[in-house]
């Protein structure tokens, strides 16, 4: 993916496996442009330039998603409720440190070390943006799952509901499901949340290997080992975008 400026605007250029379609569409790195694998630079231009009455009118109905405000380096974001500030470090190769709680302070720390051989190649590009959120999401999958995992262990035998699988996920419009196959899976950006609310979509999880459906029954046993399930439903409805919104 390489970004390209026309017409005063820059997009996001990506190779798919159209055949012949040309489309645009938004995202959180801002205007993506998808042409076939067989086109060149040239010819993306040239066919922008040919109907720039299209393109200028297909990004002004590209709305953007707001910039999350949860994450920025230096600056503390809840993580499970906790206080936590953000350090990146550049260095030899990828790693993180979490510190759970600085003495001093009294923040958790989460040091995130990151290759600057291959960052130093797209600086000052979209690109270096995708490229530090998908270490970010893969140091945050690997947290949240270290926190998932025994809590759902903990509840299935509270539940006595035990799940084929427990998985972490990335998804764009739910806190978790559970499938056919009796595997629960859980958003990772779940831990933005504080952790009861989390606590409430691993239970409402493991209600549904009993229950498929979200019928008066299920309710009745997701509120016998969870009260205060509504107040955790009305959180995430009221601050959901904004927690989806890395």
């Amino acid at each position: 993916m390489q970004e390209i400026e026309i017409f005063g605007h820059k997009v996001l250029w990506q190779r798919t496996r159209r055949k012949q379609s040309v489309g645009m569409k938004a995202s959180l790195n801002g205007v993506k442009l998808l042409t076939p694998m067989a086109w060149s630079e040239t010819k993306v231009r040239r066919f922008l330039k040919e109907n720039k009455a299209w393109f200028v009118e297909a990004v002004s109905h590209c709305h953007l998603p707001e910039p999350s405000q949860l994450l920025q380096v230096g600056q503390p974001f809840e993580f499970l409720g906790q206080a936590v500030q953000l350090q990146v470090i550049f260095g030899t190769a990828f790693d993180y440190e979490w510190i759970r709680t600085n003495p001093v302070s009294g923040l958790g720390i989460l040091k995130i070390f990151l290759p600057q051989a291959e960052f130093s190649s797209v600086l000052e590009t979209a690109s270096f943006d995708l490229l530090f959120r998908a270490y970010l999401e893969r140091v945050f999958k690997i947290l949240f799952s270290e926190w998932v995992i025994p809590k759902v262990v903990d509840w299935s035998g509270r539940m006595d509901l035990f799940p084929a699988d427990i998985q972490v996920k990335h998804y764009k419009a739910r806190w978790g499901s559970c499938d056919a196959k009796r595997r629960v899976q859980f958003n990772w950006r779940l831990l933005f949340a504080p952790e009861w609310v989390a606590e409430y979509v691993v239970v409402h999880e493991l209600a549904h290997l009993k229950h498929r459906n979200h019928s008066t029954s299920f309710w009745q046993l997701v509120e016998m080992h969870f009260p205060e399930y509504q107040a955790a439903r009305e959180y995430l409805k009221r601050e959901g975008h904004r927690l989806m919104c890395l």
